[in-house]
């Protein structure tokens, strides 16, 4: 797959409602296990780390979203030389 196709994939997904607020439920549920006091070590670091894989996959879906828009925009520049 191309990134300008990818870039496309990744915002249409991006954009999905259901999956944001299943982004948000997720990282939301390991946060408040930080919180919680009868946590263990273990149980926050295994937070820690869902927490940091979360926000992990949003960041590359909105690097694929942002290479595709340089992609889109050398493009056009490309055709106005």
């Amino acid at each position: 797959m191309d990134k300008a196709t990818r870039a496309q994939h990744a915002e249409h997904i991006m954009n999905d409602e259901v999956l944001q607020e299943g982004f948000t439920v997720a990282y939301q549920r390991q946060c408040d296990i930080f919180t919680h006091k009868l946590a263990t070590d273990e149980e926050v670091l295994a937070a820690r780390r869902m927490a940091l894989a979360i926000r992990e996959v949003q960041s590359q879906m909105r690097s694929f979203i942002t290479d595709g828009k340089f992609i889109e925009k050398r493009n056009q520049d490309r055709e106005h030389d």
